[in-house]
């Protein structure tokens, strides 16, 4: 375009819309530098019928009868759909997740919104009985368990890629000073590092079965980043 002066363009023209909203500003160690948060919302339309919303920068959850769903927009334009419900709710959709899906739609309009057509032949990855709130308290030499292997916090926290960075900078710190006789310790000490974590996130994760108590903390400003802290593994 700069080397040309011409520009591609479409008939009948795309629209577009951006909203920038939820701008958090917070003091930096430096007076002229400011740490800031913010989300989007863009809109595209096209025909008649041709439309996407993308939002950055912040991961939804939707709240449903036994459970939530979690969407996260990915760099290439889609989205990643998480979600943790019982497995009632699974068996009642035939033990399809697509029908799963497609069924809780139906029963909340924002996540329809979110969600548009899901493809028959989505990619569905499915995980059952997942033991949030499990730790690993012991081992044996030469053992070191990382990741889930040494903790399991509820999915809705978003911690645990925190509790794999946290167990394996752990582990590699004792494995360097005691080598394989540090593999007990490591495990007890990580296993009391984790605990408070996975105690909060299994509190707010509650939360989905009181829907007025989860007004009022989606209400409450902070409560969002309280959460995240409370979650979070120490020095993690």
């Amino acid at each position: 375009r700069l080397e040309t002066g011409t520009a591609w363009s479409e008939d009948p023209a795309t629209r577009y819309t951006h909203i920038i909203t939820n701008v958090e500003v917070e003091h930096t160690d430096k007076a002229d530098e400011f740490r800031v948060f913010s989300n989007f919302y863009a809109y595209r339309n096209r025909n008649e019928r041709d439309e996407d919303s993308l939002i950055g920068s912040r991961i939804e959850l939707h709240w449903i009868d036994g459970g939530y769903v979690g969407l996260l927009l990915q760099e290439d334009g889609s989205a990643n759909l998480c979600m943790a419900v019982r497995k009632s709710a699974l068996a009642a959709a035939g033990g399809r997740p697509i029908a799963l899906i497609a069924r809780l739609a139906d029963l909340s309009p924002a996540l329809a919104d979110r969600l548009g057509a899901v493809p028959d032949d989505a990619q569905v990855d499915a995980i059952g009985d997942v033991p949030y709130g499990w730790r690993a308290t012991t081992s044996w030499p030469g053992l070191y368990r990382l990741g889930d292997q040494a903790a399991v916090i509820p999915s809705l926290a978003g911690e645990g890629i925190g509790i794999a960075l946290a167990s394996a900078a752990a582990a590699v710190a004792r494995w360097q000073g005691e080598g394989r006789d540090g593999a007990v310790r490591y495990q007890r000490d990580f296993s009391r590092r984790a605990m408070l974590p996975l105690r909060a996130a299994a509190g707010f994760r509650a939360l989905g079965r009181s829907p007025g108590l989860l007004r009022l903390l989606t209400a409450t400003p902070g409560a969002a980043r309280l959460a995240m802290r409370l979650t979070r593994i120490a020095d993690a």
